[in-house]
């Protein structure tokens, strides 16, 4: 089984989506199509409190509006950090048999002092990680 995973950002304050975050799902969508994957999952919870909408639910939403199949959708929305989305995503998955995960966000992300741990984390629960580096950034 393909997975790709978008990784979240934090929404506006008005609950919309930033336009890196759209990049990302829009980038994640390519790589669900172009390597035909089995699901496509969306991550992040609510750090933002005034938004009072998850990440996840904001990239919900959106697949929806694009008429990507909500069977192919894989929902994470408690985390609230990239190694939560990591260890929260192992768990759902659990008795699944990966074959590859697509890791999706801004390439600024994967380059963070604190994402090389989950970086470890992905790739040691799920050992074939691709990163994906989404062109869009803020």
């Amino acid at each position: 089984m393909n997975i790709v995973v978008v990784l979240g950002k934090r929404l506006n304050d008005d609950g919309s989506m930033r336009k890196e975050l759209i990049g990302r799902i829009e980038s994640g969508i390519q790589v669900f199509n172009e390597n035909k994957a089995d699901y496509l999952c969306v991550t992040g919870g609510m750090p933002n409190k005034k938004a009072a909408l998850t990440e996840a639910s904001q990239m919900y939403a959106y697949l929806i509006e694009k008429d990507f199949p909500e069977e192919k959708i894989i929902y994470e929305d408690r985390s609230l950090t990239t190694w939560g989305n990591a260890m929260r995503l192992k768990k759902l998955l659990k008795d699944e048999t990966i074959d590859r995960i697509f890791l999706v966000s801004s390439k600024y992300h994967f380059h963070r002092k604190n994402f090389g741990t989950c970086d470890k984390i992905f790739k040691k629960r799920f050992k074939n990680v691709c990163i994906v580096n989404c062109e869009v950034e803020e």
